[in-house]
Order: C-alpha cells, then structure tokens, then sequence
C-alpha cells in the first residue's frame, strides 16, 4: 500500500490503512465495538441524537442490550 500516493484521501500528513478500513472522511472519529467484535455506533464530529457524547454513548451500549 502507497501511502503517499496522491489519490488517497490525505497526503499530508499521509493516511493510515486505517483511514480506509474504517471509512473515516471526517475526525474526530469514535466508533464503538460490540462485544461480537463489529460496529455498533459511530460518533462523527458530534454527537447527533443527544447533548453529550456520554449520553450518546451510553444510548449506543443500551440499545446493544
């Protein structure tokens, strides 16, 4: 993998295969992982449903359960 190739989303500095594993277009970036070891929930910028990013972490879990 290039990392410095030009056609990647962020040259400088250059990306990590992160970046595209785990689709990340704008940061910061929380994704939580369920016990199962998959995506549960991901908090981009903000939070979107609720005033904190506590109170939203904490819907993301309770909705796992």
């Amino acid at each position: 993998m290039d990392v410095l190739n030009p056609k990647r989303k962020w040259r400088i500095p250059p990306s990590p295969p992160e970046v595209e594993t785990f689709n990340v277009d704008k940061i910061p970036l929380m994704i939580i992982i369920g016990r199962e070891g998959k995506e549960i929930g991901r908090i981009i910028e903000n939070p979107r449903h609720m005033p904190t990013i506590e109170q939203e972490l904490h819907e993301i879990a309770k909705s796992q359960q």
